[in-house]
């Protein structure tokens, strides 16, 4: 009950405050775009498929961003290289591998600033995400300087354009500066930044930038307590991240909502956003620790419910997850870094204190082959996971084109069926006919013959007429391979219309067959008026009277 308060409550707020319809995803009018892009535009449309990929595929995201650096190499565009250093840092800091991103951004100031005219815009952008960087690693001073100089940047840059609408970039920078001032302890002005930063998102429809102010919001009040305050945020963050459908922030939006439903004791509630982190985790291809700490709620959500053999399950996963991290590739990268400024640091002691020109070409040699293996390792790995591609692809392929083949001859098998069907039919029809024709000649010819003949042949007439009005056998052999083409024809029509007689489900048959009206009396010997008036009663049962619909274009949907 609780939780239908909390989920109705939310969705009001949510409609209250987002009336915005998710437009289709752009990747394909990019790919059609990217075919045909001139030399001057094929980077912007690189990079603009990067930014598509972000929050969707990271390989995919850095791979696009690489193809621009190389488009840009191999043309000299030097006046574009510092927007591709600034979307590998992006790259690189959602990874997250923050000494690289950090190093691509700093390139990326440099050159910006050697530009002229400067792209502010851009220039914007690379403060503000070495503020993040600078946030994540705790040098939170360097981090508030660099945002307060983005947002110092933005408001002078709208001062000289007069801009009467607020800026795509003040949610984002406000967004980071609450970031910030969380990690010093002064939550309550990183309330209000977050609350500025929500406005101006709403306010300009940037609903990616609202559903990470919100899902923060929501955060704080949960950490303070304030769980009434906390949920709307949380759920109204959810709702706009699925409309336009940030998988990665949804993750992070699930995962705040396990917290609450923990935190109130709704625990089929946590297990139920417990799974959809898990999905949006693998949907995103996300690193490991994130599922470390969803099977540490998972652990405690069992231990609330005094199922400690799960909990204690669920506690090993959560130590096996984060035993994966630091025996894993980002831990492998993050100690390769480490040691590489260990070993320049050491160097750099040495040549203080024995000046040695000779220790000096070690280091040099040694740099050398370290970067050769790194780009033969990146090289091989590139291939492999070129070759991986295509052999996935040629897979998909085959298996589409089975499931086309297969379509096909299911296709075929109706159709002929339907044929031999109306063959049948037809025949019971011609078969008809020549039993007319030959009652007809015999009612002609036995009036020249002897009353004792004609006797005999008025008997033969009469078998004869029998036969053909008392068909049964032929009926249901009818009957049965219709059955066996229209399996659900007759299930379905009886299902919905249970009054229908014999003889009007076998009328339904034969419109079903798309016969005429005379073809079904030559069949059924039935007049056409008869037919009519029976077609018309069918038209009643079925609340046709009124309608445009055609009686055989009813029945030939209704069993699919």
């Amino acid at each position: 009950m609780a939780r239908q308060k909390h989920t109705i409550g939310a969705i009001v707020l949510a409609l209250l405050t987002t009336a915005a319809i998710a437009q289709p995803h752009p990747l394909d009018s990019l790919k059609n775009e990217l075919i045909i892009s001139t030399a001057s535009n094929r980077i912007n449309v690189l990079l603009a498929i990067s930014q598509y990929f972000i929050n969707v595929n990271l390989d995919s995201a850095n791979g696009y961003a690489e193809k621009a650096m190389q488009f840009a190499t191999d043309t000299k565009a030097d006046q574009d290289m510092a927007r591709i250093y600034s979307q590998l840092g992006r790259v690189k800091f959602i990874t997250p591998s923050y000494d690289d991103a950090l190093d691509l951004f700093l390139k990326a100031e440099h050159l910006l600033k050697q530009q002229e005219p400067v792209n502010k815009n851009e220039l914007l952008r690379v403060y503000s995400n070495l503020g993040a960087i600078y946030e994540r690693q705790d040098e939170l001073d360097k981090s508030l300087h660099y945002y307060e100089r983005s947002l110092s940047l933005l408001n002078e840059d709208d001062r000289d354009k007069h801009a009467t609408a607020p800026s795509a970039l003040h949610a984002p920078i406000y967004n980071n500066l609450g970031n910030t001032l969380i990690k010093m302890k002064d939550t309550v002005k990183a309330v209000v930044y977050y609350k500025k930063g929500l406005q101006y998102a709403l306010d300009i429809k940037d609903y990616l930038h609202a559903g990470n102010l919100l899902n923060n919001l929501g955060k704080v009040m949960i950490e303070k307590k304030r769980m009434a305050e906390g949920y709307p945020y949380l759920k109204r963050g959810e709702h706009l991240r699925e409309m336009i459908h940030d998988d990665r922030g949804l993750a992070s939006s699930y995962r705040n909502l396990v917290i609450y439903f923990i935190a109130v004791n709704d625990l089929d509630s946590a297990k139920h956003y417990i799974h959809k982190t898990t999905s949006a985790l693998k949907k995103i291809g996300d690193l490991t620790d994130k599922f470390g700490e969803i099977y540490m709620l998972l652990s405690d959500i069992y231990t609330r419910e005094g199922k400690y053999d799960s909990a204690l399950y669920a506690f090993k996963l959560h130590v096996q997850y984060k035993d994966s991290v630091f025996n894993g590739p980002k831990f492998r990268e993050l100690a390769r870094v480490e040691a590489r400024y260990e070993m320049l640091h050491k160097s750099q002691e040495e040549q203080v204190k024995q000046k040695s020109r000779e220790f000096k070409t070690i280091i040099a040699i040694s740099i050398l082959i370290s970067g050769i293996i790194i780009l033969l390792l990146l090289y091989a790995i590139q291939k492999v996971r070129s070759k991986n591609q295509r052999l996935q692809y040629e897979q998909l392929k085959l298996r589409e084109e089975k499931l086309v083949s297969d379509q096909n001859n299911l296709q075929l098998e109706l159709e002929y069926k339907q044929k031999d069907l109306t063959a049948q039919m037809l025949f019971l029809l011609k078969k008809d006919e020549f039993i007319h024709k030959v009652i007809h000649r015999l009612d002609t010819v036995k009036k020249d013959l002897p009353s004792e003949v004609q006797s005999k042949l008025l008997r033969i007439t009469k078998e004869l007429a029998a036969i053909s009005k008392h068909n049964d056998t032929s009926w249901q052999e009818f009957e049965l391979r219709f059955k066996e083409v229209h399996k659900d024809f007759y299930e379905k029509l009886e299902a919905r219309y249970p009054e229908l007689t014999p003889k009007e489900r076998r009328l339904c048959a034969l419109l079903k067959l798309n016969m005429t009206t005379k073809e079904i009396s030559s069949i059924t010997h039935q007049s056409t008026r008869s037919l009519e008036v029976a077609r018309t009663r069918l038209r009643k049962k079925f609340n046709l009277t009124n309608s445009e619909v055609g009686l055989v274009d009813f029945l030939s949907k209704i069993d699919q």
